[in-house]
């Protein structure tokens, strides 16, 4: 089988594959050329990927005896990021969206006003 990616307008990646002829027949049987189709597999396929990733950090963690941070190490290293972060005046992110550092200082002095 080879695959030959190549992208067009849009971002839009176009993928030409050269599969035998039997497998092709009952993949178009199956109805998995459809674009949504393969787009839905490729999704799955990555999110496996990563789930297969993250446990494996996961088993070396473990492996290395490494200890649970607890909430309060949690909330210390996602504080220091954001400091960090607005230091050098890179964007963070709200939950909705990036928002400039700027923005972010904005809110953290109402935030410690009110």
């Amino acid at each position: 089988m080879a695959v030959r990616p190549r992208w067009g307008a849009g971002n839009i990646m176009t993928v030409t594959l050269e599969l035998p002829e039997e497998l092709e027949r009952e993949i178009e049987k199956a109805g998995l050329l459809a674009p949504d189709t393969v787009e839905a597999i490729f999704r799955e396929q990555l999110r496996r990927f990563h789930l297969g990733e993250l446990l494996k950090d996961a088993r070396k963690m473990a492996a290395d005896n490494i200890p649970p941070m607890t909430m309060e190490e949690i909330q210390a290293e996602v504080d220091a990021t954001r400091s960090m972060k607005r230091r050098n005046g890179l964007l963070v992110c709200s939950g909705k969206g990036p928002v400039a550092a700027e923005t972010v200082r904005k809110i953290e002095a109402e935030d410690d006003a009110a």
